[in-house]
C-alpha cells in the first residue's frame, strides 16, 4: 500500500462535493499555493476541498544533487534534451493516485476532482491525469510539459480523452522554455485532447489574468461535473451577475458555459443559441480593442494597449485581444 503524502487541506465549505489536488514546483512545498484559495471566487459552486500535498525529499542533479522537494529528479536544465527521470515520474504517479483514491474513500468520485499542478507539479498530474483509468472533472497545468511525451499515446487511458485541459504558459519564462511548453500543448492537440492553451505576458509564475481564467475554468468543469439539468440554473444566476456589472467578457465566458451545458442536456438549439451569443460578443470585444488602440495618440499607449496592438500583429483571435484589453473592470 503506498504511503499517503503530508499535505495541506483547505475547504471552502462545509461536506466538500469536490476536490482540487494541486501540486507544487521544484523545491516548493505545499504552502506555495494555498494563498490560491482566497484569491478564487467560487460563487454558485459546491463546497470544494483544496489537497495541498508536499513532494518527496531527493537529490536535484541540475542543483549539484542538493536534497530538496522534488516530483522527481532534473538530470539536465536543457529540455530538448529529454533526459528524463521515468522512475521518479512514476513514482508521484503513484503517490498522487493514492490522493485520488482517499478523496474517493471520503465520498468524493473521480468525476468532481480536477488536478493541478505548475512546474514540475503540472508535468506529473498531466501524466498521471492521462492515465487515469477513471474520468476526471478536469486537468490546471501550469508553466510546464508534457513529461515521457513518447510513452503517451500508448499509456494514455480512454477514460480521460475527452478530458478538459488547461494549459498556460508565460511567454517570458526562462525556466521552462515557453516554446517547448507550446509543443507540449499542440502535441495534446495533434492526439485529439480538447486542450485550451493560454499565454501570457509573464514570466515563470502565474499572472493575474491567468488567475481570473483559472477561476472562469474551474466554475465551467466542476458546475459541468454535475448533471447538466443542475447546472443550467447556477449558470443562469451567473448570467444575472455578470449583466449587473457589465463584465461583458466574463458573460461571454458564462454564455460558453451554457452552450456546454445544454449540449449535455441534449438541448442542440439552446447550445447553438448560446453559442452565437458567446462568438457575438467576442466580435465585439475584439472590434472594440482595435478602435482603442488607433484612437491611441503615439507614444501615448498604456502598458495593456500595447500588449493589445502585439496580439493584434500576431494575428490573435478576438477572444484573446478581448480577454487582454477588458478582462478587469474598466470596460
Amino acid at each position: 500500500m503506498t504511503e499517503l503524502l503530508p499535505t495541506i487541506e483547505i475547504e471552502t465549505g462545509d461536506q466538500p462535493e469536490c476536490a482540487v489536488i494541486w501540486l507544487h514546483g521544484l523545491g516548493a512545498d505545499g504552502h506555495d499555493f494555498e494563498p490560491i484559495v482566497d484569491a478564487l471566487d467560487f460563487t454558485g459552486l459546491p463546497a470544494i476541498r483544496f489537497v495541498f500535498p508536499h513532494a518527496p525529499m531527493r537529490p536535484v542533479t541540475i542543483n549539484g544533487g542538493y536534497v530538496m522537494r522534488a516530483w522527481y529528479d532534473i538530470v539536465s536544465p536543457d529540455f530538448s534534451q529529454r533526459r528524463e527521470d521515468a522512475k521518479g515520474v512514476h513514482e508521484s504517479a503513484v503517490q498522487i493516485e493514492a490522493l485520488i483514491a482517499r478523496e474517493n474513500a471520503r465520498g468524493i468520485p473521480d468525476a468532481r476532482i480536477v488536478l493541478a499542478g505548475f512546474s514540475q507539479g503540472g508535468a506529473v498530474v498531466l501524466h498521471t491525469g492521462l492515465r487515469h483509468a477513471h474520468r476526471l472533472a478536469g486537468i490546471l497545468a501550469l508553466s510546464t510539459y508534457v513529461p515521457l511525451a513518447d510513452t503517451l499515446a500508448a499509456e494514455a487511458h480512454a477514460a480521460n480523452r475527452d478530458v478538459p485541459i488547461f494549459m498556460a504558459h508565460g511567454h517570458g519564462d526562462t525556466v521552462i522554455p515557453y516554446d517547448f511548453g507550446q509543443r507540449s500543448g499542440e502535441l495534446l492537440q495533434a492526439q485529439g485532447y480538447p486542450i485550451k492553451w493560454h499565454p501570457y505576458f509573464c514570466e515563470h509564475t502565474v499572472a493575474m489574468d491567468e488567475l481570473r481564467d483559472i477561476e472562469g475554468w474551474l466554475h465551467a468543469v466542476l458546475v459541468r461535473a454535475g448533471k447538466p439539468a443542475e447546472a443550467l440554473p447556477i449558470l443562469h444566476d451567473a448570467m444575472r451577475r455578470y449583466r449587473n456589472t457589465q463584465r461583458r467578457f466574463e458573460m461571454a465566458q458564462v454564455y460558453e458555459w451554457m452552450a456546454q451545458a445544454h449540449r449535455e442536456a441534449g438541448d442542440a438549439n439552446g447550445a447553438a443559441s448560446d453559442a452565437a451569443n458567446a462568438d457575438s460578443i467576442y466580435q465585439q470585444l475584439g472590434a472594440r480593442a482595435i478602435r482603442a488602440a488607433n484612437r491611441a495618440a503615439p507614444g501615448g499607449l498604456t502598458s495593456r494597449e500595447v500588449e493589445v496592438l502585439a496580439r493584434i500583429a500576431a494575428g490573435a483571435s478576438n477572444r484573446d485581444v478581448a480577454k487582454q484589453l477588458f478582462i478587469s473592470d474598466k470596460t
